[in-house]
């Protein structure tokens, strides 16, 4: 049935747009250190990024495996996307044939 199929097209829109907004706020309101810190935090006092954070470093020219090892640029580099609000759109949506919303 498509209402089920809308729905998880809806709650899927819905999740990105959240993760967008809440990336956009962090990036607005920390500075470099602390975004870097909360991307990457010591556990039991120690750093490490995980397979994906890994890649990005990869993706951005970055060889280098020890979190603590990067110079500020490439900490800055790593933690920012640096997304254009003024480029980018997108809105949230309700499906308006939710059982719910009737």
């Amino acid at each position: 049935h498509l209402t089920g199929d809308i729905h998880a097209v809806t709650a899927a829109n819905n999740l990105l747009a959240a993760q967008m907004d809440a990336r956009i706020f962090h990036e607005l309101t920390q500075k470099d250190g602390p975004l870097y810190d909360r991307l990457v935090p010591k556990i039991k006092g120690v750093r490490k990024f995980s397979a994906i954070q890994q890649r990005r470093l990869k993706r951005l020219g970055i060889d280098k495996t020890d979190p603590d090892s990067l110079t500020d640029d490439e900490r800055t580099k790593f933690a920012r996307l640096n997304i254009d609000t003024n480029k980018i759109m997108w809105n949230r949506v309700v499906d308006l044939n939710d059982r719910y919303l009737r």
